[in-house]
């Protein structure tokens, strides 16, 4: 069977000239960057009966954005919420950092993150931040992990 994609091939000079920086690592690709989640299919994976969620708030640097796609992607993220102020997880080095499963989550970015997780909770979605404090739970000490959840970080 063809892929639905097509393959060219060409010299480092070549494809350094097409992108309009060096090329380094011997590949570049194209595509189409997929539409971020509309609200009702977020309203749809709301009312599922598991979802976990990860919340994103202020991320800037691309390389931090790309391993956090790839480590929510690890532990089974459904969707990435990011705030308004977050990098674009589509940017080059984010998607390289992300090792490819940038195409395995969804995201959708929101003006008001801190709305946004008040509605999530309404809907009977835990939430859970990383925190640095002494008093901070533990995730290992919850006894029965909720199947709708989500992790914010900052």
């Amino acid at each position: 069977q063809d892929p639905t994609f097509n393959v060219l091939i060409g010299s480092e000079v070549a494809l350094s000239n097409v992108a309009g920086f060096p090329i380094s690592r011997g590949a570049m690709a194209c595509g189409v960057v997929p539409d971020e989640l509309d609200t009702n299919k977020f309203d749809q994976l709301l009312s599922g009966e598991a979802i976990r969620i990860l919340a994103m708030d202020g991320i800037c640097d691309s390389a931090n954005m790309g391993s956090m796609i790839r480590s929510a992607a690890a532990f089974g993220i459904n969707l990435i919420l990011l705030s308004k102020d977050c990098c674009d997880p589509w940017y080059r080095r984010s998607v390289r950092v992300s090792m490819g499963y940038i195409c395995a989550v969804s995201f959708m970015r929101t003006n008001d993150l801190s709305g946004t997780l008040t509605q999530i909770r309404q809907k009977g979605v835990y939430t859970y931040a990383a925190v640095i404090e002494e008093e901070a739970l533990v995730m290992s000490s919850v006894a029965n992990v909720p199947k709708k959840v989500v992790l914010c970080c900052w």
